[in-house]
């Protein structure tokens, strides 16, 4: 319904015009995606060369370059939901997210060193991931990590050393201290 005929209906004539133009333009958007979502699916192939499971902000980047070759048929799955809600869009509404249907809800081992309780582990399962439900907060994996998958797959490019450099250029500057390579 356009903002005109709304506030026909509106005998007192007291309309909020930006929140009838908001209303309008989110149920144009909602019909936007609803006809990409049909079109989408009436596209679904019965083969693809890649499938990349999790729309997180790995599973993403990995889709979009495995995308980046036109020959090569890539499909992103996403258990969870549209990151387009309050919750994820507005970064004060972030806790909110934790008890909701955008996390995996899974929880770590009981420690000793918490008096046996466990810690959540928040797990996105929207789109964007973790990312999405988290404020966009991430820590760089342990170091022991690293240089174990560095061994494992034979490619010292997966080491610490290598990896902490990538982390290096995301971050902002000056946060590092170059001496301890430590954050």
């Amino acid at each position: 319904m356009n903002i005109e005929a709304q506030a026909a209906k509106n005998p007192e004539g007291n309309i909020d015009r930006a929140s009838l133009e908001r209303n309008t333009e989110t149920a144009d958007f909602i019909e936007r995606v609803r006809v990409n979502q049909q079109k989408l699916t009436a596209e679904i192939k019965p083969h693809y060369d890649f499938i990349v499971c999790g729309s997180g902000s790995s599973g993403s980047v990995v889709a979009r370059r495995l995308a980046e070759n036109p020959d090569a048929a890539v499909l992103l799955l996403e258990a969870g939901g549209n990151d387009d809600v309050p919750n994820v869009m507005e970064a004060v509404q972030w806790p909110l997210n934790r008890v909701s249907e955008r996390n995996w809800g899974f929880l770590g081992q009981p420690s000793l060193y918490l008096n046996g309780r466990s810690i959540p582990l928040a797990m996105g399962k929207v789109l964007g991931g973790g990312s999405s439900i988290n404020a966009m907060v991430w820590a760089h994996g342990h170091k022991n990590d690293w240089d174990f998958f560095a061994s494992e797959a034979g490619d010292t490019a997966w080491n610490y050393e290598s990896v902490l450099n990538i982390y290096r250029r995301q971050s902002p500057q000056g946060i590092w201290n170059r001496q301890t390579s430590y954050c």
